[in-house]
């Protein structure tokens, strides 16, 4: 036992000064390590290389305040046709195929919509003819006997000759109206957006047969909050104001209207985003929907050719006013803590669009707090900027006065609110 528990021992010191020996290496090689690390961030801070950034120019304009709502079209007017009379449905009008009106049909003013079975009114409108006819030649003898002999026929008998004929005429003009209203007929152009009844049923007095859309124009409902109705409101007041002046025809249409782009969501057959339609605001809710609490705001579109159709959902850019700023691509800037960092690129005396062979060039850096800018889709609107230029792309690895070295691209706006989307031309190995 002796000599088992003295191996065991001996084995223990062993493994025990191994490991001690390996910390000791390890820390060294650690300390070393870190002493090289420093030394070369020190060198590395006193000499850094040129950073290759994508430079693209700004510059002051007019810019649209636009914001962003979604919302369903929905049909101008809507009508819901019924028969003022209770009856059985003779037949139904016909569309421009001769086949029954159904859902889709498109009708016109005055059209033919359902008749009701009219032999019973027929019936009832000759019996009171008669009636009427009778009542006239009754008071009409009477009238001839007054002036023969005043005492031939008495007041009393007169009278009620009188009123027998106004009795007859009136029940003569209801069992006409009664034949009238048998007949439904269109009273707009429209579309037919519910047929609810069949030929051969019956139906009860104001009981609904069709529901009518009008669709030469269209409104697209959208859904303000609480935070931005009140600019809605306000330009739409504005709008409202300039169009009652005295020379409102030579203004601007976007002075005397309240403008709103409207793109449909659904795109063509190839993929690609439908073409924006101009709309105009045409009312604001006073009250907000209960469920949504949103405030419904309606833009009435133009719909001559018949391609929207009501319950499509479309996108409204509401231009709710205009401000003269930079717009700088939201891509060029950090954020941090509701700050925006963007930089620029500073040249001295020379140009730094188009950059020039071996000029030096330092990128600087511009700190944006709240209140000098504020976010638009895929752009920064920034008030005041000092310089005429900003870093699109390479800005992430900058710090203040870092050399730089600029690439040159060509811009275009490819984004729909005025973002800049850069074609580098240049092959440099370490562009961003």
């Amino acid at each position: 036992m002796s000599l088992e528990w003295l191996s065991r021992f001996l084995g223990l010191v062993i493994i025990t000064v191994f490991g001690v020996a390996v910390m000791v290496a390890a820390g060294n090689n650690w300390f070393s390590a870190g002493g090289a690390k420093s030394g070369d961030g020190d060198k590395q801070a006193a000499q850094l290389t040129a950073s290759s950034v994508l430079v693209i120019p700004v510059s002051r304009q007019d810019i649209e305040i636009n914001d962003r709502y979604s919302g369903l079209l929905e049909p101008l007017e809507r009508y819901r046709l019924s028969f003022e009379i209770g009856g059985r449905i003779e037949k139904l009008g016909v569309n421009v195929d001769g086949q029954p009106l159904d859902d889709g049909d498109r009708i016109r003013k005055g059209q033919t919509i359902a008749v009701l079975d009219k032999r019973g009114m027929l019936a009832r409108l000759e019996e009171a003819e008669a009636l009427a006819d009778q009542a006239d030649k009754e008071l009409e003898r009477a009238v001839k006997l007054r002036q023969a002999n005043a005492r031939s026929v008495t007041e009393a008998e007169f009278i009620q000759r009188q009123t027998e004929f106004k009795v007859t005429q009136a029940k003569l003009k209801l069992a006409q109206k009664a034949v009238d209203d048998a007949t439904l007929t269109a009273k707009i152009d429209g579309v037919i957006s519910r047929r609810l009844v069949n030929m051969g049923e019956s139906v009860a007095p104001q009981q609904l047969v069709l529901e009518v859309v009008r669709t030469d124009s269209v409104l697209l409902v959208v859904g303000v909050p609480e935070s931005r109705i009140t600019a809605v409101v306000d330009r739409l007041a504005e709008a409202k104001r300039q169009s009652l002046r005295p020379d409102s025809d030579q203004l601007p249409l976007g002075d005397t209207t309240f403008i709103a782009r409207v793109t449909l969501v659904g795109k063509d057959l190839l993929g690609s985003p439908r073409e924006p339609m101009i709309g105009a605001v045409r009312r604001v809710a006073q009250t907000a929907d209960q469920t949504s609490g949103l405030f419904p705001v309606e833009v009435l579109l133009r719909n001559a050719g018949q391609r929207l159709r009501p319950g499509q959902i479309a996108i409204a850019e509401l231009i709710v006013g205009r401000v003269n700023a930079y717009r700088i691509p939201i891509t060029a800037a950090q954020f941090t803590d509701n700050r925006a960092f963007v930089f620029s690129v500073d040249g001295g005396e020379v140009p730094v669009l188009p950059p020039r062979e071996g000029a030096s060039y330092v990128a600087i850096r511009h700190e944006l707090v709240p209140g000098e800018y504020f976010e638009q889709g895929k752009s920064l609107i920034v008030f005041d900027f000092p310089a005429d230029n900003v870093v699109l792309r390479g800005q992430h690895r900058l710090v203040n006065e870092r050399p730089v070295k600029v690439l040159t691209a060509e811009s275009r706006d490819m984004s729909g609110d005025g973002g800049l989307i850069p074609v580098v031309r240049t092959s440099e190995s370490d562009a961003p």
